[in-house]
């Protein structure tokens, strides 16, 4: 996602404290001829091995399921 260096946020404490306080995003997946979009709660994992990661759940009946095996998603 393009990002204009203006608006970009590189403090790991205001990206956690963001994320903390507005943890319910939309997960976009596609594939040849459609394109999918979930709203959907997320937690941000820290973990002191690596860099954080976004987690959240998806129903395994939600059609989307089916996009995002190995599949890059947004």
């Amino acid at each position: 996602m393009y990002v204009p260096a203006p608006f970009a946020e590189h403090d790991p404490a205001r990206l956690t404290q963001f994320v903390s306080e507005h943890n319910f995003g939309l997960l976009v997946t596609g594939s040849p001829g459609e394109t999918q979009a979930s709203h959907m709660p997320f937690l941000l994992q820290a973990d002191e091995r690596g860099p954080q990661r976004l987690i959240g759940h998806l129903a395994a009946a939600n059609p989307q399921c089916a996009h995002l095996d190995g599949q890059p998603a947004l």
